[in-house]
């Protein structure tokens, strides 16, 4: 498939000077329909351009409509909080509803367009699972993740990637469960795992730098096109290593010391709420203050409450539908220099993926009903 090109006027990134011949991608039906957004944001109101419609972005391959020469930090993208919860087993008593933070797996949730994950990894009866659960060991495990089988996410990421070579994705390792000695223990099973894994290999994103060469600076979309950028927080120093695609993640925006830094508006983890407007005003707030494509991160807005006496569902339900309107009036038509990159979310869908998208203007710029 090639995507064709439409001229527009360009709103935040620089005009291009030659355009974009579009990129192979296999062509196949994900068996998802486009779902209309609910009746509280009308796709008029959350339509950023009347002459665009966003429902006809092509989610499993849209970034097949990025220019090559585009950076990093200059991609907005659609993520999914806690990424590999969408069938949660192995769970404490009652836990299920509470942990579970996504309606599709990671194969889906990549054919509906989401590019950015957030895996949080545990070592279960010696093999390497997503787990949502509190300090209390409350919760669930969830998708495999090591693995040559069909049933692992690495597998998935690797089999989307060979036939979307148009697609990167990246994933984001921070959160590990239980005591130090536990961590550790993760740590080195998920090291191993990414340097002794060959079946993998050639889908992982490697460049032979330093741990403080800045990727959102200085990578192009060309360079990642087809790959898994991997970065990893909390690990030991001597376990970086870019030349075998294990970077150096910093969440907390201090990119001089990193390869890939991210400003997460969530905050503190004592910062959960479950009132909406509050959850709105402090994000929004960073975003204002922290956010613009003249830093050296990427900010990641998080559009999620955390539960409380109610599933994480339940407040999905009520903040999901919400979100376009958020997007278009309270973001781009006041502060369109400052536009989050990634907008992470639980229970991510294709019609709310389309509406991120859109705000990328090379996808607007694509004539996707050919």
């Amino acid at each position: 498939m090639k995507c064709k090109t439409k001229l527009i006027v360009p709103i935040i990134l620089a005009a291009a000077t030659f355009l974009f011949t579009g990129c192979d991608s296999d062509e196949y039906d994900n068996g998802y329909d486009i779902a209309l957004l609910p009746p509280s944001s009308s796709e008029a109101e959350a339509a950023l351009d009347s002459t665009f419609d966003p429902r006809k972005i092509k989610a499993d391959r849209w970034m097949c409509a990025l220019k090559d020469y585009r950076k990093l930090k200059y991609v907005i993208m659609p993520g999914s909080h806690d990424s590999g919860m969408a069938k949660p087993n192995m769970c404490t008593v009652g836990a299920s509803p509470f942990a579970q933070t996504q309606s599709l797996i990671i194969r889906d949730q990549l054919r509906d367009g989401t590019r950015f994950f957030d895996i949080r990894i545990d070592v279960k009866n010696g093999k390497l699972y997503t787990y949502h659960m509190n300090a209390k060991g409350q919760g669930c495990y969830g998708e495999l993740f090591e693995g040559n089988g069909e049933t692992s996410i690495m597998y998935k990421v690797k089999e989307f990637l060979e036939r979307n070579s148009s697609e990167f994705v990246i994933l984001r390792f921070t959160d590990f469960y239980g005591t130090s000695a536990r961590k550790d223990q993760t740590k080195r099973h998920l090291y191993d795992y990414f340097i002794n894994n060959w079946s993998h290999d050639d889908i992982v994103f490697k460049k032979d730098v330093e741990t403080n060469y800045n990727l959102v600076n200085n990578i192009s979309v060309k360079d990642v096109r087809g790959k898994a950028v991997c970065v990893f927080a909390n690990f030991p120093n001597y376990y970086y290593d870019p030349s075998k695609g294990v970077f150096y993640l910093n969440n907390n925006a201090y990119a001089w010391a990193c390869n890939f830094s991210v400003y997460n508006s969530f905050g503190f983890p004592e910062e959960g709420t479950t009132n909406y407007e509050k959850m709105k005003k402090t994000r929004l707030g960073r975003l204002e203050r922290n956010g613009g494509y003249d830093k050296d991160y990427i900010f990641l807005l998080a559009w999620t409450l955390t539960p409380g006496i109610y599933s994480v569902k339940h407040y999905a339900d009520q903040i999901n539908p919400r979100m376009p309107r958020v997007l278009l009036y309270d973001i781009w038509k006041k502060h369109p220099h400052i536009f989050p990159q990634i907008v992470d979310y639980d229970y991510v869908s294709k019609s709310l993926n389309q509406y991120i998208i859109q705000y990328n203007d090379d996808v607007r710029g694509y004539d996707w009903d050919n």
